[in-house]
This record gives C-alpha cells, structure tokens and sequence, in this order.
C-alpha cells in the first residue's frame, strides 16, 4: 500500500513538474512574440539612423527625423512604440553605429532583438 501511494504521489509531482514547464515555456514564447515588433521597430530605425548618418546629421536632428519617419509604421499602429523606442535608444544606436558596430549588431546589443 505504501508503495503505490508512494509511486502515485512521485508520477503527480512528475506531472506537476511537467505541467509547470509547459506553462513556462508557453508564457516564454508568448513574451518572445511581444518582442518582436520591438526588434522590428528598432531595425527599422537602425536603417534610417543610418541613413541620416551618412548626411552628417547630429544626434538630435537625427533623432527628430527618425521620430518623425516613425509615421510610416502607423498600418501596424507601431508609430508610438517607434517614437518611444527612438527616444529612448536613438543616441545610444547613434554611438553604436559610429563606433563600427553593424547595424545588425545594434539591436541585440542593446536587448531588443
């Protein structure tokens, strides 16, 4: 009698166990797919920094720019979370990309990708 109750209460907490890591990978690709529009947005504003680095801009005017070509996201209603996103990390993408760092690099180094 011990001994099933024994095996009964291990194969539960092995189900447990089993049902607590599938709710948590489930809530990890759930959050993964929340970041995605954040790794788009920023690649996409990678690209214009870029852009307007190549003209010589300064770190504001770029940052203006970039905040305003935010408006061609407004089909994925992204444009707030591009302005924020430019706000926030604009000048630090700006550093990056003029201390050599690829464009691909920028995003993931600063954990947005």
């Amino acid at each position: 009698m011990n001994k099933l109750l024994l095996a009964f209460l291990f194969f539960g907490l092995i189900a447990s166990v089993t049902i607590s890591m599938k709710i948590d990978t489930r809530m990890q690709n759930e959050k993964n797919l929340q970041d995605i529009p954040l790794c788009l947005i920023c690649s996409f504003a990678v690209d214009k920094i870029e852009e307007y680095l190549e003209n010589k801009s300064n770190t504001t005017i770029i940052v203006d720019k970039v905040e305003k070509d935010c408006d061609l996201l407004k089909e994925q209603n992204w444009i707030g979370k591009c302005e924020s996103l430019v706000a926030q990390y604009g000048p630090e993408i700006i550093q990056l990309l003029e201390s050599n760092e690829s464009p691909e690099a920028c995003c993931k180094l600063i954990e947005l990708c």
